[in-house]
């Protein structure tokens, strides 16, 4: 679920190249990039929002976006 944020984030600020204009190409607010703090701190809130979050130990679900940050730093 934390992955569709980024993904999310990076298909609202990228344009395709074959359908961006040459001069210009409106993508929209260009929000902050969901990174590992800001989906950390929304933890308790996906945990009230989904049930089945909370049988998962918090500090699973830190590790799994610790994870997800470095792999995305990667990836950038």
């Amino acid at each position: 679920m934390r992955d569709t944020q980024r993904l999310d984030w990076l298909n609202r600020t990228r344009c395709q190249v074959d359908r961006c204009s040459l001069i210009s190409c409106p993508i929209g607010e260009i929000s902050r990039l969901p990174d590992y703090y800001f989906q950390q701190s929304a933890l308790l809130q996906t945990k009230q929002l989904f049930s089945d979050y909370k049988e998962i130990y918090s500090e699973v679900q830190q590790i799994n976006l610790q994870r997800l940050d470095k792999a995305w730093k990667s990836f950038g």
